[in-house]
């Protein structure tokens, strides 16, 4: 570069001193060789003074024993502390609030042991969060500087990866899944001073969490979920099918709309109010089987009282005893529902004791559709159906028929029967209330009627008086 400025300057100055020039370049290309020459000089000497430091550098020492001891133990602490804390918050973040209220409550000893010791700690779920996550964090860093340390290059960097990730993360969340409550509750003092160590760090960024996400929502299970668990966990509970069906029965009662589980109106037998109470009447009552039966007026829709089978127990059949008489006399209470009540109203309306019987309206026109019973209720919060020994159907809906239904008896036979021996014993009657009069005629006639037998007794004991009083005289 100066070579390159001196021919300027010499071309420059060509025009005042064209004699010289020759001069002047060759003492400028002296000048720049001159220039080279010691700038080379300087390269090479300090070329030399690197190598020679470099030969006659001291080799590095290898770290003692001790040294080693330290970093493969610590590695093995930060492995440790690496799967302690990926598991904990898999673990701890994985128990509910409430199902550890739960289990505090019903659970077995260790189980309420363990429990009181997590709530505490578990109620603030976005500082554990951030207090676990951090400390996962300084911990893998550590153990990626200290792996480093140890394996140079590539060796390092695949021990590193498969240490984290087998001992780090899959090993310890896959045990923390199934054992977190134990775990969480032993480890608690470890999880209490990362908690304190990053506090400063974790508190803030938890407050912010809460801020961003709101309260944490406790899982609550709803009817229908409720009723998924019980029968998929069934098998695990050790429960049996009725139980899993009193259970599922009885979440389902608010649910199920009465018009579900009632018999309708065609299927009902009822009696119109005309009917005469006879034997003919009870006879086709008792066969039928039921506690119950309704009683309408002109038509089937139009129900005006319920007949109990009970009310019959005084009455004579012999004697013409109207259905109507009877309604009017004992007067039972109707219960009226609607068909989009849901069986838990229907039952209120059983449980006060009014009647076990109530009539179901359409809900638009108020209409009579059917009837239901407590039986049909419980047979619904059961899962089963309940027969007696007087049922011939089994389902009031689908009018299935019992195959070990009993058959009634040939009450018309026994009618003859009876009657029969109602004749029999009304004879013997009838004779002893005759023998009766007779004997009591024969001692005690009655006044204004003449006795022959009496009058002949009266004149004999008046002769006999008479005779002793002579005697008595004469002596």
């Amino acid at each position: 570069m100066l070579f390159i400025l001196n021919l300027l300057e010499l071309s420059l100055s060509s025009s005042s001193s064209s004699g010289t020039s020759n001069e002047l370049l060759q003492q400028a290309i002296t000048n720049e060789t001159q220039h080279n020459v010691q700038a080379y000089n300087h390269t090479f000497v300090a070329a030399a003074a690197d190598e020679n430091c470099t030969c006659n550098k001291v080799p590095k020492e290898p770290p003692s024993d001790l040294v080693i001891g330290l970093q493969y133990g610590g590695i093995v602490v930060l492995i440790f502390l690496s799967a302690l804390f990926s598991g904990l918050v898999l673990g701890l973040l994985s128990l509910d609030v409430t199902e550890l209220e739960i289990l505090r409550k019903c659970g077995t000893e260790k189980e309420r042991q363990y429990a009181n010791t997590i709530i505490p700690m578990r109620r603030n779920s976005n500082l554990l969060l951030c207090s676990l996550v951090i400390g996962n964090v300084v911990v893998n860093s550590g153990l990626q500087w200290l792996l480093d340390s140890v394996f140079n290059g590539l060796i390092g960097f695949l021990i590193s990866t498969i240490c984290i990730t087998i001992f780090g993360e899959i090993v310890p969340q896959a045990v923390c899944a199934r054992y977190g409550l134990a775990i969480g509750a032993k480890t608690v003092w470890i999880t209490w001073i990362v908690i304190v160590l990053t506090f400063p760090v974790a508190y803030p960024l938890s407050v912010v969490l809460d801020v961003v996400l709101g309260e944490e929502i406790a899982f609550i299970y709803d009817r229908e979920r409720l009723q998924e668990y019980m029968k998929i966990t069934r098998n695990y509970n050790n429960f049996d099918a009725q139980e899993v069906n009193i259970i599922t029965g009885a979440l389902k009662i608010k649910k199920v709309a009465v018009s579900h589980v009632m018999t309708k109106l065609k299927d009902v037998f009822m009696l119109p109010i005309e009917t005469i109470i006879n034997y003919q009447t009870i006879t086709t009552i008792i066969k039928r089987g039921f506690s119950r039966v309704p009683v309408y007026e002109r038509s089937r829709r139009n129900l005006i009282g319920v007949l109990m089978v009970k009310d019959l127990a005084l009455v004579n059949p012999h004697v013409d005893v109207t259905l109507k008489s009877l309604i009017q006399f004992y007067k039972h209470p109707l219960i009226l529902v609607d068909e989009t009540h849901t069986l838990d109203i229907v039952f209120n309306h059983f449980r006060e004791g009014k009647s076990h019987m109530a009539f179901v309206r359409e809900h638009r026109r108020k209409d009579i559709i059917g009837i239901v019973t407590l039986e049909d209720i419980i047979e619904e919060v059961l899962q089963v159906e309940i027969n007696d020994e007087t049922d011939i159907v089994t389902d009031n809906r689908e009018l299935r028929l019992r195959p070990d239904a009993q058959i009634p008896p040939d009450l018309d036979q026994l009618h003859v029967h009876l009657a029969d021996a109602i004749a029999r014993r009304r004879a013997k009657e009838r004779q002893a209330t005759i023998q009766q009069v007779v004997a009591r005629t024969a001692n005690k006639a009655p006044q204004g009627l003449p006795n022959p037998q009496g009058t002949r007794s009266s004149s004999r004991t008046k002769k006999s008086n008479r005779q002793a009083h002579d005697q008595h005289t004469i002596s």
